[in-house]
């Protein structure tokens, strides 16, 4: 019996050592999960349930079941129980995404868009080196280098894109004289080379004189104008006070104007020319001025009823050729020189206007109040030759002219 109560005793003795040994465990444990920040798990708590099986499975194993709440911390054991599930799903949930999250959605974005900002700021620098380079100069030439001329007109050559001092120099100045500024003056009929040298290059341009421009004008009028481009445009159609016209372009804005004035033409020559001329262009406007050079003063002088018949026969032509067109028929101007035949032309003016006021698509222009002051000659308004137009007298022309076709510009963009 002793010796059965003495290994009861020994199995007491383990049982609460195993028992001691579990406490001490416990609150170690405790101890690392509060150094850690989190509360103790439940493995550790029941780590003496899994190793009482090993001592044995006899009776003294529901002594230490019933003495465990005595021995034990109650403390360590309640609490995990009931804050285990909450540290279990809030430790993996909010500290597990934060770096898979943050990492690349915050980083990625930033290396996609500095490429971006960074594109326009090379380019801005790139575009104002290239505005900012000077253009190369431009390599030096006459504005003419072949001329067709009538003797007495003038003429100005430029070298353009020249680079200093230029000499001009003429092959015949007996033909055609050129100034120290290029501008040049047919003298008689006949050719001559004017020379332009710069920088120790020489530029030439060929100059041929005639002594009247019917010689050359109309073929030159064919060679500068073509039907097919140039259909449906203003002409300028006439004498001298039309070929002399330099600023008609800028006078008639907003129309395309071909001139094709010829100086010292008559009626009789345009009654010869406008098929060659004017009818093949199918102009939506002509501008006509004629009829002066056959009151001319001197010895082959016509009346100015006979000039009105020859210009109303051009006029009645020319609507039966372009019945679409819209003609302007320019009076006769007044000038100092043919002065004495003033009231011939006056004459051919009012006849012709009765005529255009009888017809339609017909206009007359007087220009004879914008040359005169109460009845007078306004010298000033003439050039040396006391025939043709300077600036001055161009300048009204002008005005007068190219407001009566904008005063109409409606019925001719119907064209």
């Amino acid at each position: 019996m002793n010796k059965k109560n003495r290994w009861r005793r020994g199995l007491c003795h383990c049982a609460l050592t195993l028992l001691l040994l579990a406490g001490l465990c416990i609150p170690a444990a405790d101890a690392d999960a509060a150094w850690q920040g989190r509360q103790p798990d439940t493995v550790q708590v029941r780590l003496p349930e899994t190793q009482t099986p090993k001592t044995g499975t006899q009776g003294p194993e529901t002594e230490p079941e019933t003495q465990t709440p005595q021995t034990g911390t109650q403390g360590p054991e309640t609490e995990p129980e009931t804050q285990t599930p909450q540290t279990g799903t809030q430790e993996p949930e909010t500290q597990a995404p934060q770096p898979e999250t943050q990492e690349p959605e915050t980083q990625a974005p930033q290396q996609e868009t500095e490429p971006e900002t960074q594109v326009p700021q090379t380019d801005a620098p790139q575009t104002e080196t290239e505005n900012q380079q000077p253009s190369r100069p431009e390599k030096p030439r006459l504005n003419e280098t072949s001329l067709k001329m009538t003797r007495k007109r003038t003429y100005q050559l430029k070298l353009k894109g020249a680079q200093g001092k230029v000499r001009w120099k003429s092959s015949n100045p007996s033909v055609v004289s050129v100034s120290e500024n290029g501008r040049i003056k047919a003298k008689k009929a006949g050719t001559c080379v004017i020379t332009a040298k710069c920088a120790g290059k020489k530029y030439r341009c060929d100059v041929r004189v005639y002594e009247s421009s019917k010689e050359w004008r109309p073929g030159a009028i064919l060679d500068m104008y073509r039907p097919k481009k140039d259909k449906g445009k203003v002409i300028l159609a006439g004498s001298s006070y039309m070929e002399r016209w330099d600023t008609a372009e800028k006078a008639l804005e907003p129309f395309e104007v071909l001139n094709m004035g010829i100086a010292g033409s008559k009626a009789d020559d345009w009654i010869r020319l406008y098929q060659k001329l004017l009818v093949p262009y199918k102009p939506k406007a002509i501008v006509l001025c004629t009829g002066d050079n056959n009151m001319n003063a001197g010895p082959d002088s016509e009346s100015g009823s006979a000039t009105a018949q020859k210009v109303i026969y051009l006029l009645k032509q020319l609507q039966k050729e372009l019945p679409d067109t819209e003609i302007y028929y320019v009076s006769v101007a007044p000038n100092p020189r043919r002065w004495k035949v003033w009231s011939q032309m006056k004459e051919c003016n009012r006849t012709v206007e009765q005529y255009c006021k009888t017809k339609k698509r017909l206009h007359f222009i007087d220009m004879t109040p914008h040359l005169l002051k109460k009845g007078a000659l306004q010298k000033k308004l003439y050039c040396s030759d006391r025939l043709h137009l300077n600036k001055k007298g161009y300048k009204i022309w002008g005005e007068v002219i190219g407001n009566r076709l904008r005063q109409d510009m409606q019925i001719l963009l119907r064209q």
